[in-house]
């Protein structure tokens, strides 16, 4: 490439004749090295004119320029094709340069909170992103609602261009004190529900019964629980529960969440019954150990306590004076087991019950 100054079309025109090409013919050439004698030999035949030459390279840039005198000046690059120094036409350094890129900073993860709950559904909200958003469980929006029946951890990242930021803080719903989890045993046909609240759990379940009660092969029923080791006294007040026969709700030791696993319960039937209950050991047949009847529904205290491998179980109508129902041999339970709180039907509707006055070993649920 040439740029040619203080010449006009006629003066270039002598030039080329005098050193027999022409435009057309300089234009199609290729090596740069006949490139650059015959543009010297055009800067020698224009009368005051003034020929900058240059050689370049397609990828990078100048790889040199001729000026008007005649003095050459280079361009050298680095292995990422960025300049890296020009030189003069004695080879001299006349500028170097050097690259220095600021870090950027990752992206900021989200924050994600709650924006509402109901014993249904809770509503989580992520902000904090300016680009797309990716939840664990597929969601892409800034609100999701989610069921409330099985414990699950939500959390989601945040996408710009081509960032993508580390996963927010993460919530677990339902919202339960450390440890406490909540799931449906026994696949119900209808999903249990769970709402904390400081001092009163209240929880809904389907499911038929404790084992192969209406033809049911397995437990159904709706569990808050957490993982337990060694002796526990577990006391709990039936708020608010359907004065209907078959509706149940109480406290729960268990081996597992599997259908068949062995376990303890003391529940509270809205026939005013209290009933204890087992399976010795996993896969055994459910068996009623005692009940006792005409307790007021939405009245009445119950507690089961574990020493070694004894079971004792108990009920009150004023949470200081306990009458027993029963005692067991915990032959069943494992060293690890379950306790907590389980939900259910009998008669395999939906069941709705409050309980209140939690408490586990005297520490406040």
């Amino acid at each position: 490439m040439a740029e040619i100054k203080n010449a006009n079309w006629s003066d270039v025109s002598v030039g080329l004749t005098a050193i027999g090409t022409s435009a057309s013919t300089i234009a199609n050439l290729m090596d740069a090295t006949t490139i650059q004698s015959t543009l010297q030999s055009l800067r020698n035949n224009i009368t005051n004119g003034y020929v900058t030459s240059y050689s370049l390279n397609a990828f990078y840039g100048l790889n040199n320029v001729v000026a008007p005198h005649s003095l050459q000046s280079s361009f050298g690059y680095d292995d990422f094709n960025r300049l890296r120094k020009t030189q003069d036409n004695e080879s001299n350094l006349t500028n170097l340069y050097r690259y220095s890129y600021a870090s950027i900073a990752p992206l900021a993860a989200p924050l994600i909170s709650i924006a509402n709950t109901s014993q249904a559904t809770t509503s989580l909200t992520a902000s904090g992103c300016t680009g797309a958003l990716s939840w664990n469980n597929g969601a892409t929006t800034s609100t999701i609602t989610v069921p409330t029946a099985n414990s699950t951890d939500y959390y989601v990242n945040c996408a710009v261009g081509n960032s993508t930021s580390a996963y927010s803080n993460s919530i677990r719903i339902p919202t339960l004190p450390s440890t406490w989890l909540g799931t449906d045993v026994g696949n119900p046909s209808v999903a249990g529900q769970t709402l904390y609240a400081p001092t009163n759990l209240s929880i809904s379940g389907k499911g038929y019964d404790l084992n192969a009660s209406n033809g049911n092969s397995q437990d159904q029923f709706h569990y808050v629980y957490k993982n337990y080791t060694g002796d526990v006294t577990i006391s709990v007040k039936v708020s608010s529960l359907t004065a209907s026969d078959g509706k149940r709700v109480g406290i729960m030791l268990r081996n597992s969440t599997l259908p068949y696993s062995a376990y303890y319960s003391l529940c509270q039937d809205g026939n005013t019954s209290v009933i204890a209950q087992r399976r010795m050991n996993d896969a055994y047949p459910r068996e009623y150990v005692n009940f006792t009847s005409s307790l007021p529904v939405n009245a009445t205290w119950l507690k089961l306590v574990k020493v070694g491998s004894t079971v004792s179980t108990y009920y009150s109508t004023d949470g200081s004076t306990w009458q027993t129902l029963n005692l067991n041999a915990a032959s069943g339970l494992a060293t690890n087991f379950l306790i907590g709180f389980a939900v259910y039907d009998n008669s395999g509707s939906n069941n709705q019950a409050t309980l209140s006055n939690i408490s586990i070993s005297n520490t406040t649920f």
